[in-house]
């Protein structure tokens, strides 16, 4: 089941709706938390005035089966232990796709802090405080992808010397360089 912040429920492989809009999907299993992580994240967006879809996913598994239909999140906060499977083990999977995308992994237990760092992980929010650090840590994300003079390529590098293009072709959301 997933559901996109003041959306209805939704099923099947989420189509963007709006193609400017950046996307951040949450993969929580407790709908309480998610809900307002949700809010919290939307509000750090909209008071600088950044576009936003939220998607939540309260299954990693219906997670990982739309990253296999070609979803394409901006950043992804990924819950360590979810009910059905293992947020860790879930991004391992994304990444052996060859995917790049940014994960802030959520937990309430410290131990697991360091299984986060195989997979490349951006940062990491301990549940009982996270609302302490999600905007130094949303910061950081604007900082280090959005507001920089990179272009990320699907599955690949980003290229950080943008003078060194000379010509792009977009259709839709594909650029050819």
């Amino acid at each position: 089941r997933r559901v996109g912040v003041g959306n209805k429920e939704s099923t099947g492989v989420i189509v963007r709706k709006d193609k400017g809009k950046m996307r951040v999907v949450v993969c929580e299993d407790e709908k309480i938390f998610a809900n307002t992580l949700c809010i919290e994240i939307a509000s750090f967006f909209e008071e600088r005035k950044i576009d936003v879809e939220i998607v939540w996913y309260d299954n990693g598994n219906l997670l990982l089966n739309d990253f296999a239909n070609n979803i394409e999140p901006d950043l992804v906060f990924m819950d360590i232990e979810l009910g059905d499977a293992d947020g860790v083990e879930i991004i391992r999977r994304v990444r052996k796709q060859n995917l790049s995308v940014p994960v802030i992994f959520l937990t309430a237990m410290e131990g697991r802090v360091l299984d986060g760092y195989d997979v490349r992980a951006l940062y990491f929010l301990y549940k009982r405080d996270y609302k302490e650090r999600l905007y130094s840590v949303l910061e950081r994300y604007v900082k280090d992808y959005i507001n920089t003079s990179r272009i990320k390529g699907k599955g690949k590098d980003s290229i950080n010397n943008i003078s060194s293009i000379y010509f792009f072709r977009c259709n839709n959301r594909n650029i050819k360089l």
